[in-house]
């Protein structure tokens, strides 16, 4: 080998060896300060319920305090820009869900783009959805439900807690692969959705199983189909709407953490392995299915992942129903 070339391999390697000792001091220095966990949505939602169970966990893993902190407005936009254009250090930290990859389609001129300014983290956790219907409408089953519906075309309403959310964009999804119509009524929020359907002003709703299941336990509304790919550990006894003959259907509420793109890997990853090793201690899978949550981990890729196969179904379903960003 030649001499140059010695002198050029020999370089190399010890560029490559400073580079490893750099990412490696970087992951032991963090953190240096508090942490921020922003939740993009007011107090006492599931995406609040979500963060303040893992916090405190968190901060004794890492040796920090972590502060969640509400920020709500423009469907989860503020918080999410708020964090998009933090210091991309790992000490600000957002609590994404579904409303990442739906406002695209919803909203124009976005401040941030979802798959360039953020650096996925890790999925921690889903908010599954439930099929719930009036106990007055003759439907014991998803079966029994699209027979019903298409029977009775447009003649049942459907409740959803607001034009856009995961809620609404599911039903759409399932009304696509099971060939039934209904009418969409969308309300401000869950509470006044489960109400009317309670009341029996509308007849179905695919509902967050956090808002729904205290109804379901006292008889008020009845869960018929759960729209996760596999049966919730709260409703074991209730099929999936893929057990009950739809095999492509799958549409869940995700919660996962995410910073600010350009933050080292070598943080994403310890913030990763921390919040992995937390949702899948025992107490903390207890209390996170007490909630209503179901524990569903990835790392930095799974979540990257999730991004994309999300941007992906939920434009399919926008544009089946002409929603058109405003």
């Amino acid at each position: 080998m030649d001499p140059i070339r010695r002198r050029l391999l020999k370089s190399g390697a010890v560029l490559a060896s400073v580079g490893s000792h750099a990412a490696v001091r970087a992951q032991e220095a963090f953190p240096s300060k508090p942490i921020q966990l922003v939740v993009p949505f007011a107090s006492g939602g599931g995406n609040d319920v979500m963060a303040r169970l893992i916090a405190p966990y968190m901060a004794a893993k890492l040796g920090q305090p972590v502060y969640v902190e509400n920020k709500p407005g423009a469907g989860g936009n503020i918080g999410a820009q708020m964090v998009a254009r933090s210091a991309p250090d790992g000490h600000t930290l957002l609590l994404a869900t579904n409303t990442l990859t739906l406002n695209p389609f919803l909203l124009k001129n976005i401040p941030f783009d979802v798959t360039k300014d953020f650096a996925p983290v890790a999925r921690v956790a889903n908010q599954p959805i439930v099929v719930v219907v009036n106990p007055k409408l003759p439907a014991n089953t998803i079966e029994e439900l699209v027979a019903y519906l298409k029977a009775n075309p447009d003649k049942v309403s459907y409740a959803s807690p607001g034009n856009g959310t995961p809620h609404h964009f599911a039903t759409e999804m399932f009304k696509q692969v099971a060939g039934v119509s209904m009418v969409h009524v969308p309300y401000r929020g869950a509470a006044p959705a489960l109400t009317d359907l309670i009341g029996g002003n509308v007849q179905v709703m695919f509902a967050s199983i956090i808002s729904a299941l205290p109804y379901i336990k006292d008889g008020r509304v009845r869960a018929i189909a759960t729209a996760e790919g596999r049966r919730l550990s709260a409703l074991k006894e209730v099929p999936t709407i893929k057990q009950s003959g739809y095999p492509s259907y799958e549409a869940t509420i995700w919660g996962g953490l995410m910073a600010a793109a350009g933050t080292p890997s070598a943080i994403t990853r310890k913030l990763a392995d921390t919040a992995l090793g937390i949702v899948q201690q025992p107490e903390v899978i207890k209390q996170m299915e007490a909630a209503g949550f179901e524990i569903a981990v990835g790392g930095p890729d799974e979540l990257q992942a999730t991004l994309r196969t999300d941007l992906a179904q939920w434009g399919k379903v926008a544009k089946s129903i002409g929603m058109v960003a405003e």
